[in-house]
């Protein structure tokens, strides 16, 4: 499961309960660096539910206007997941 992370009230809430209900088996969060902090909002938000995250892969996405960039951080995460010793957190 890709999520990328974005900033705004709530949205810790709505991304914890889609990764509950996905119970996925890989986790990446596309994050900025304005969306770290939202980042650890899910992270709380996770741990008070009782719903795992982890591990998960975090890539940052250095431009969040650019889709390009998303798509490329994406791929570079899922490349990580296949090789041992992956960026897990």
């Amino acid at each position: 499961m890709i999520v990328t992370v974005g900033v705004g009230s709530g949205i810790e809430h709505a991304i914890v309960t889609s990764v509950r209900n996905a119970n996925p088996h890989n986790l990446i969060f596309l994050v900025t660096g304005g969306s770290r902090g939202t980042l650890e909002r899910i992270c709380r938000e996770a741990q008070s539910r009782g719903v795992l995250l982890l591990p998960y892969e975090e890539e940052e996405i250095r431009d969040e206007s650019d889709a390009e960039a998303a798509y490329e951080a994406a791929v570079k995460a899922g490349c990580k997941r296949q090789k041992p010793g992956g960026n897990h957190r």
